[in-house]
């Protein structure tokens, strides 16, 4: 296989920053070089050089990631998560806080949001959801309120008891939902 240098120099940099090591001297400080020896970690940076094989697997224990990712043969830190979200499409934090419950007290509710997922109106509450984050989070709500004024007209009310309305509705279909889901579970 053959490796991008710039790319790989690119992730060691963003995964730096990422474990809060701002300067590349201090950062070459805890690789156990002197803070002087900035100039090699600038140099993995831009992909001119390659650090040591052992200096690689230093970088992986340091940014929690493994060996492929750090190379840029796959863009999860882990490759079982790579696998996960490649079959499943969701993002590697969404992986992370499922295997952090599968670690933590909440154990037992895996089965419940297992439950929610098997439920055959699930897909029913996704659409509600994305409807709900589409039209409330974006610019056609913003475009909506351009014509909220002559729906306030029509129904003879106030244009902010037209939007809170249709708030109020998008929420009600998703609580509904939700609780039609959650009562099939008993």
């Amino acid at each position: 296989m053959k490796y991008d240098k710039k790319a790989i120099g690119k992730r060691i940099k963003e995964e730096r920053i990422k474990a809060g090591f701002k300067s590349q001297g201090a950062f070459a400080e805890h690789m156990g070089y002197a803070y002087e020896s900035r100039q090699t970690v600038a140099n993995w940076e831009k992909g001119k050089t390659m650090p040591c094989f052992e200096d690689f697997f230093k970088m992986c224990e340091i940014f929690d990631c493994d060996y492929g990712y750090l190379m840029c043969e796959y863009d999860c830190k882990q490759r079982n998560r790579t696998d996960v979200q490649a079959v499943i499409g969701l993002s590697e934090n969404a992986i992370k806080v499922l295997e952090s419950i599968n670690k933590s007290p909440y154990k037992e509710a895996l089965e419940s949001l297992s439950d929610i997922i098997e439920h055959k109106d699930f897909f029913k509450l996704l659409r509600s959801v994305h409807i709900h984050k589409f039209n409330f989070n974006r610019k056609m709500f913003k475009q909506f309120n351009t014509n909220i004024d002559s729906f306030a007209d029509f129904f003879n009310c106030l244009p902010h008891e037209v939007s809170d309305y249709a708030k109020a509705s998008s929420h009600s279909l998703i609580k509904n939902t939700i609780m039609k889901i959650v009562d099939d579970m008993k």
